[in-house]
């Protein structure tokens, strides 16, 4: 291979690698556009996440509740945008009934979104609408009280960062109080409190 033939070929590797650098540090991932059109051109099957619901003496002992379809909420119940699958329930009991919270696939952005469903019997789920999106992916909506107040702290390990919503209008409206955590990519953040203290589960 003569020199030019190297440069050419360092040219185009330097490109490369500043061309990753920039997809990394700007959270653009094309595997999801691949993915589409890899699905579009040979055929490939979607992911099937669904999620249901079951009931039981024990963690051990769990069935499928009594007159409940299952699963209770999948892909298709998603109404306002078009979703590949859903997954990361979150289960919160109010005065007003039961409020299911989880990750809704949208195939258009790409990327995760926070949705709820609403339930007065545990059986019967109506889909209300996605309550939480960001220019970056988010799952795991990990729901939760506190003085009064409910709280979210979803997966955005995207943004580098764990952080904490507030909710404004339960269930559809939260305002981003705080960044808890930032510089690393934070998975699955869960929080409690035991004796006055706060402690975080985090996969890093």
């Amino acid at each position: 291979m003569n020199l030019l033939a190297w440069l050419v070929a360092l040219l185009l590797f330097a490109m490369g690698l500043v061309y990753g650098v920039f997809l990394h540090r700007n959270h653009i991932f094309p595997y999801n556009h691949m993915h589409r059109l890899l699905k579009r051109w040979c055929g490939l099957k979607g992911r099937a996440w669904a999620i249901g619901l079951y009931s039981g003496p024990s963690p051990l002992k769990l069935r499928a509740m009594s007159g409940s379809r299952q699963p209770v909420v999948n892909a298709e119940h998603v109404t306002d945008v078009r979703a590949e699958f859903v997954a990361d329930p979150f289960l919160h009991v109010s005065s007003k009934g039961y409020f299911l919270f989880f990750e809704v696939w949208n195939v258009d952005s790409g990327k995760g979104e926070i949705a709820v469903s609403r339930s007065v019997d545990l059986r019967d789920w109506v889909y209300q609408s996605v309550v939480l999106s960001e220019d970056f992916h988010l799952s795991y909506p990990y729901v939760f009280e506190h003085q009064g107040e409910i709280y979210m702290v979803p997966e955005s390990q995207a943004d580098f960062s764990v952080r904490l919503y507030r909710a404004r209008s339960f269930p559809q409206q939260w305002e981003l109080v705080s960044r808890l955590l930032v510089g690393h990519k934070y998975s699955d953040a869960s929080l409690i409190q035991r004796d006055g203290i706060w402690w975080m589960f985090v996969h890093i």
